[in-house]
């Protein structure tokens, strides 16, 4: 393998694992689906906010 494509190989197996794991709208919907209202209006978030994630995912 010449120097290189080790070199990117090595950069991309770097970048492979040094990035954090994706969050997309389900992983909030559904911790927050379990947040009573207080909870929620203590984060500065309504039962809508939370629906909405709910709608868009």
């Amino acid at each position: 393998m010449p120097a290189m494509t080790k070199l990117s190989f090595l950069a991309g197996s770097v970048a492979l694992f040094a990035r954090p794991p994706r969050r997309d709208g389900r992983d909030a919907y559904a911790q927050l689906n379990h947040y009573d209202d207080h909870m929620l209006k203590d984060i500065g978030l309504s039962r809508a906010d939370v629906e909405g994630l709910r709608r868009n995912r």
